[in-house]
């Protein structure tokens, strides 16, 4: 094949070379995002998906960092809801990445929150934080993506998964929540005070377990900084 020299491109050639030279940008952007629906997919169709998805929902920002906004939306509009599911969550692993992180608590933090005026303290999600009530279990498909085992769309289990991701220093992490966690949570975010948070999950605490569950998830969220004070 000939090798022209730039001077020899008419503007419809060099627009032709920019246009190649950004949609394969925009696709290793995509992919590095969610490399778990490319597996699934496979690279081809991967890529005729982000073509598609671009040119549905084009880039509105100057960086590339938030091209895949809408890709789970997208999937889910041309009915791909285990797909969906599988970005929303590889997409939660991106973004809280980049969120605003507050301080880890200190030890006399930590302490203060073993007063008996704990239990009326009124807490909220950090921006690093997201909760997930996902239809399709992800998490396994996830981990056995980064174990580079081969993946398939029929992993995607149908069934109810909820999941909370969230920042810890440089790296994104996941827990996978129980319905009585999830319960929490949801109570904390609606201003409630832990004493009144509890009270309301009760139905779900049937055992002892169920408690130190609850209580123990709370330590580990308030030890990782993923919940803060809320202003009451």
């Amino acid at each position: 094949s000939e090798i022209l020299a730039a001077g020899e491109l008419n503007e419809a050639e060099r627009l032709e070379i920019y246009w190649r030279m950004f949609r394969s940008r925009m696709y290793d952007s995509l992919a590095d995002d969610f490399g778990t629906v490319q597996d699934v997919m496979g690279e081809d169709a991967f890529f005729d998906c982000c073509l598609a998805y671009v040119e549905k929902y084009p880039s509105r920002s100057y960086t590339l960092g938030h091209l895949g906004n809408d890709f789970s939306r997208y999937l889910r509009e041309e009915g791909h809801d285990a797909l969906a599911d599988l970005a929303v969550f590889e997409w939660a692993l991106t973004t809280v990445f980049h969120a605003i992180r507050p301080a880890t608590p200190s030890t006399e933090e930590m302490q203060a929150y073993a007063g008996d005026a704990f239990m009326e303290t009124h807490l909220e999600i950090a921006p690093c934080v997201q909760v997930l009530k996902l239809n399709h279990i992800v998490s396994k498909v996830f981990q056995a993506h980064r174990r580079d085992e081969l993946v398939t769309v029929d992993m995607l289990q149908k069934a109810p998964e909820n999941i909370l991701v969230y920042r810890v220093n440089q790296a994104s992490h996941y827990q996978v929540l129980s319905d009585s966690c999830l319960a929490f949570l949801e109570a904390l975010q609606k201003s409630l005070s832990i004493n009144n948070a509890v009270d309301q999950i009760a139905p779900l605490l049937k055992t002892d377990a169920d408690c130190q569950e609850v209580f123990s998830a709370l330590q580990g969220w308030l030890e990782k900084g993923l919940l803060q004070t809320s202003a009451q």
